[in-house]
């Protein structure tokens, strides 16, 4: 009644206070965000993880017979893995976020694959 009226003309006569307000309550943001060096540092982590997992039967030496299949193999199943923990952290099914993920990564790679073999095609060995 009243008190609400009162809540929301004190609210939105202040248009920070009303700003904020919207985000944290109607949004369910945080006002602060992540720090900047924490999450650059974070992505970069990330980044030589995600990076390195299909070197490693590479780099391992024992891997003679088929590193590639190995690779590719290893290669799904992180994909898969970072597709069902997004889908967990935005609470959407975990298994259909890991198949869409591991989908697009699949795209993506069979692409490069495809593009390094024109070019080594086009130019052969450098």
């Amino acid at each position: 009644g009243e008190a609400l009226e009162h809540i929301v003309e004190v609210i939105t006569s202040d248009r920070e206070l009303w700003v904020n307000t919207m985000i944290t309550e109607e949004l369910g943001l945080p006002l602060e965000g992540p720090s900047p060096w924490r999450a650059g540092l974070s992505t970069f982590a990330a980044f030589v993880t995600a990076g390195l997992v299909p070197l490693l039967p590479f780099l391992s030496g024992g891997a003679e017979d088929e590193p590639f299949v190995a690779s590719a193999a290893i290669t799904a199943l992180v994909f898969w893995l970072v597709g069902m923990l997004k889908g967990r952290a935005l609470d959407r099914p975990a298994l259909r976020s890991g198949m869409e993920t591991l989908a697009i990564g699949s795209v993506a790679a069979v692409l490069a694959y495809a593009m390094g073999a024109l070019l080594h095609e086009a130019f052969g060995q450098v």
